[in-house]
């Protein structure tokens, strides 16, 4: 007897996406899964760069596609929206800006068992443009991820974080969705509620995401100060959020600026910058020569794992005290 497939929905949650979201949605709608048993809905936050209009030509073709108008903007508001709309018994929460195999959905659903409550893959980024290419190497290594285990093809097995993965959509409900109180680490905070919750999320080695990285060092501070304001916020909501990770950057940004600030009445103190910027020189000549770089690669690897720390650690301070419910 053959076995009967479960619905997925998969819900994107999107603005300003025309660069990526046709490439991402024909990717969609190449999966091996079937189709009948198949339905994507794109919430668009108010986008104003033709993200819908790319997003209605697709739905013209495929009577599974479906565009949601996200008022609320916010990423958080427009899964919870996919989710209100969506038909599957599974549901996978998406970004405009991915790269993932033909097969991506069938294996996780195979993997998916009702034992677990979500499951996902690795992501490795990738960028376009010079300095998206360093950004997302940057990311690829344990001193730009911190270690995170979805960004790594470390062993299978219980993980406390997963992306763009799979989950049953009953669990979510039970969890109550998605914050909308949060901006950003909003994955992270429903993936912490689900585990609080005694529920289990799960690492796979045979499926893999491609997200894109922004390309520009703005950019990339605004991710990760707003990644480190609102980690404050999600870690008081939890006994277990706060990991030790968490702590490095802040510990970093707050000795480092207190260091160049004495410094300048002891001079001794000047020593610990220095010494800093050495340390970012080595790794960033080591990441140079390991991805058969060029020499002067090292001079754009260094800010952007300066950015990636520093930005966040400020975040993190500046979040303390803030966002309370």
């Amino acid at each position: 007897m053959e076995k009967v497939l479960p619905m997925i929905s998969v819900l994107l949650a999107v603005k300003n996406e025309s660069q990526y979201i046709e490439n991402t949605l024909k990717m969609l709608f190449e999966q091996d899964y079937p189709q009948d048993k198949y339905e994507v809905l794109v919430a668009d936050g108010c986008s104003d760069d033709g993200t819908p209009k790319i997003v209605r030509k697709f739905a013209e073709k495929h009577e599974n596609c479906i565009l949601l108008e996200n008022k609320k903007i916010l990423s958080a508001s427009g899964w919870n929206l996919g989710i209100e709309h969506s038909r599957g018994e599974i549901v996978s929460f998406l970004s405009g800006h991915v790269d993932f195999e033909k097969s991506y959905y069938s294996k996780l659903v195979k993997r998916l068992t009702k034992d677990l409550c979500g499951v996902g893959g690795p992501s490795f980024t990738k960028g376009k443009g010079l300095k998206g290419k360093i950004i997302s190497l940057a990311y690829l290594s344990v001193f730009g991820s911190g270690g995170a285990s979805f960004l790594s093809d470390s062993e299978e097995g219980d993980v406390e974080s997963i992306v763009f993965g799979c989950y049953w959509k009953k669990d979510i409900q039970k969890a109550g969705g998605f914050d909308e109180n949060c901006f950003r680490g909003q994955d992270w905070d429903l993936n912490v509620r689900l585990r609080s919750l005694g529920y289990r999320l799960y690492k796979v080695n045979d499926v893999k995401t491609e997200p894109f990285v922004r390309d520009s060092f703005k950019s990339l501070w605004k991710r990760h100060y707003n990644a480190g304001l609102w980690k404050m916020y999600i870690n008081r909501k939890y006994k277990n959020a706060f990991l030790i990770r968490h702590l490095i950057p802040p510990v970093f940004s707050l000795g480092l600026t207190a260091a160049i600030i004495t410094g300048l009445f002891w001079n001794i103190l000047l020593l610990i910058p220095a010494v800093v910027f050495l340390l970012y020189l080595i790794i960033s000549i080591q990441m140079t020569i390991k991805n058969h770089l060029r020499f002067y690669h090292i001079f754009i690897f260094m800010p952007v794992f300066f950015i990636i720390h520093y930005s966040y650690g400020v975040g993190f301070i500046l979040g303390i005290g803030k966002h309370e419910k």
